[in-house]
């Protein structure tokens, strides 16, 4: 079973192969100094890659075949990426785009090519993300799944006018000082690095000038404990946290 964008191909495609590797290519950035063996590494990082999927398509005559060829071109194309899923990860997707030529050969009334799948994000996130929800202010503990760090977004409700609402993943810390109304949502997006009071009729407003960094939480995989603490009168009703859950 092959899912892109919310649609499943199963009806006019069959999966033969999908290549999708072990780990991200990794990006090396590394120094070499005359007279020293080896080299110093000052960091990597994960790379997009493409994820190649042979099909073949079976029509019961030329004319179906073809139709179900425009058909698949339908499906598959986007301006932008999608969600991408697997049979065999059913609780997990990738971003994903199509890339490259999709040439199909074409034999009697079957077809058979490879999709290419480009996918600028090399993270897969969980289906059904992890979420907890807290009706006052504390130290929440939780655990989510995944393997690899996580940039989660919180979302909280209450009010705030000259006091301040307090942050923590126990490594990053900040603070939000800005007026917060009981019908808003203060919005903490840490994969997006970035602020906004929701309103009640769907406008966002930028809040970054309110935060005292850019320290936005990260969550590790399993146990996480989170705090969010109030001063000088702010008040808090509900603390939402999407996790992202992500894996490599």
């Amino acid at each position: 079973m092959l899912n892109f964008n919310g649609i499943d191909f199963s009806d006019i495609i069959i999966v033969n192969d999908v290549k999708r590797p072990i780990l991200p290519p990794q990006n090396l950035v590394a120094l070499s100094i005359v007279g020293r063996q080896g080299s110093f590494l000052f960091y990597k990082q994960s790379e997009a890659y493409t994820i190649d999927v042979k099909i073949t398509i079976k029509g019961q005559d030329f004319a179906d075949l073809r139709a179900k060829v425009r058909t698949l071109a339908e499906r598959l194309y986007t301006e932008d990426v999608a969600p991408l899923i697997f049979a065999d990860e059913p609780d997990k997707y990738i971003m994903a785009v199509v890339a490259e030529d999709s040439e199909l050969e074409e034999i009697y009334t079957i077809g058979q090519g490879t999709i290419k799948f480009y996918c600028p994000d090399p993270f897969w996130y969980a289906v059904d993300d992890d979420i907890f929800t807290y009706n006052s202010p504390g130290t929440y503990e939780f655990s989510r799944k995944g393997t690899a760090d996580s940039f989660p977004k919180i979302e909280i409700k209450g009010t705030n006018t000259n006091g301040s609402i307090t942050i923590s993943d126990g490594n990053n810390t900040m603070t939000f000082t800005g007026q917060l109304l009981s019908s808003e949502t203060l919005v903490l997006d840490s994969d997006l690095i970035t602020a906004y009071i929701l309103k009640t009729n769907g406008d966002k407003v930028a809040v970054m000038d309110k935060l005292s960094n850019l320290d936005f939480p990260v969550l590790k995989k399993g146990t996480n404990t989170v705090s969010v603490t109030v001063s000088g009168g702010a008040t808090i009703s509900q603390v939402k946290i999407y996790c992202k859950s992500r894996w490599l």
